[in-house]
């Protein structure tokens, strides 16, 4: 398995789901991610995300929570439909923007 790295941003839209843009050591380009909430307040919650890059359209299911132990650091994780992990992420919040990194492997 190639590792990916990468980084993306995210925004709250008025409907409390999220917008954003994402790219990886694999990407040319930006490519738009969309997160439609299914719980949770702020950037705290469950969503139903999807994209599309350069080799298709994808979904996945999108947890964020406080990272442990910490208070201003989001851990962020999207699972395929088995609940297995695809991507680890971390990120902070600035001007009401959560930006951060994310991985296909757990350990750093």
């Amino acid at each position: 398995m190639k590792k990916i790295i990468g980084r993306f941003y995210f925004k709250l839209n008025e409907n409390q789901n999220l917008s954003g843009m994402f790219s990886n050591n694999l990407h040319k380009s930006n490519y738009a991610e969309q997160a439609l909430r299914i719980s949770g307040s702020g950037f705290v919650g469950e969503y139903k995300s999807s994209w599309t890059d350069n080799l298709g359209t994808w979904e996945a299911n999108l947890e964020i929570s406080i990272k442990k132990d910490c208070v201003d650091i989001y851990s962020l994780h999207w699972l395929n439909e088995n609940s297995s992990i695809q991507f680890y992420g971390e990120g902070f919040i600035v001007d009401n923007i959560l930006i951060g990194d994310y991985r296909n492997y757990e350990k750093i």
